[in-house]
């Protein structure tokens, strides 16, 4: 691996022979040894070989999807593009997938999946805070010194989070609080981003969110949120007009 890092490709190839001989050329770091050691030599035969040996092992597969299409560099064809539809389905997060599918779909005139190829990296490389919680949640966990929120939140859940397929991830996210009472709005609130805050339509956007604002009334917390940009505040205004009531948003 030194020997690699150094670009020294001779010794790299030897050492690598070497480990052949005492483990297995199925090794997976046998493999990527000699595969690079390879590549640093010109070998790009016998490169492709161990790559194309990686991609029978799940562990190895994306490295050896890599490798393979570093090496066509800018060959034309349909094998590339295939190769990096395939790592693309592995791990769409890796940025360097993104731009070789992206240049490969334009290369080969397929302008629409170029662009859907931008689409679906940002879908899954943007996450609202409340998915990235749950989410590091789930693998890293959490400060055990939580705090309950005492007197109850009332949440209300986002148009977005159902039109966008995100589901109720919010509340999973404040259910990892201990001991806090979370009741859960899905009901337009009217105010629509900065729609409701204009003049025209503010009677509208009123009179839309007394229904949502009735129910989180209904549940007798304390607390509002609201996973809508502004839509708590609107609500807190509707709550404080219609029934005088003071409550606070987080």
């Amino acid at each position: 691996m030194v020997a690699l890092a150094a670009g020294d490709g001779h010794t790299a190839r030897r050492f690598a022979n070497q480990a052949e001989n005492l483990l297995s050329d199925t090794q997976p770091l046998t493999m990527l040894l000699s595969a690079h050691s390879a590549q640093l030599q010109g070998d790009k035969r016998s490169a492709e070989k161990y790559f194309l040996s990686m991609l029978d092992l799940p562990e190895m597969e994306f490295l050896g999807l890599r490798g393979l299409i570093l090496q066509a560099g800018k060959d034309s064809g349909e094998r590339p593009l295939l190769l990096a539809r395939r790592a693309f389905a592995i791990n769409p997060r890796a940025s360097w997938v993104i731009s070789a599918l992206y240049e490969l779909e334009a290369r080969a005139g397929n302008w629409s999946d170029a662009a859907r190829t931008i689409e679906n990296a940002i879908k899954k490389n943007v996450s609202d805070i409340d998915e990235y919680i749950v989410e590091l949640s789930a693998e890293e966990g959490l400060s055990r010194e939580l705090n309950a929120i005492k007197g109850g939140v009332s949440l209300h859940l986002a148009c977005h989070s159902r039109a966008q397929n995100i589901g109720p991830k919010a509340s999973q996210m404040l259910k990892l609080i201990p001991d806090t009472k979370i009741d859960v709005i899905e009901k337009c609130s009217g105010h629509g981003g900065s729609w409701g805050v204009k003049k025209e339509n503010f009677d509208t956007a009123f009179n839309i969110g007394k229904g949502p604002t009735k129910t989180l009334l209904s549940k007798g917390n304390k607390y509002v949120s609201s996973t809508c940009p502004l839509a708590a505040e609107h609500i807190v205004q509707i709550a404080e007009c219609e029934k005088k009531m003071k409550l606070r948003w987080i």
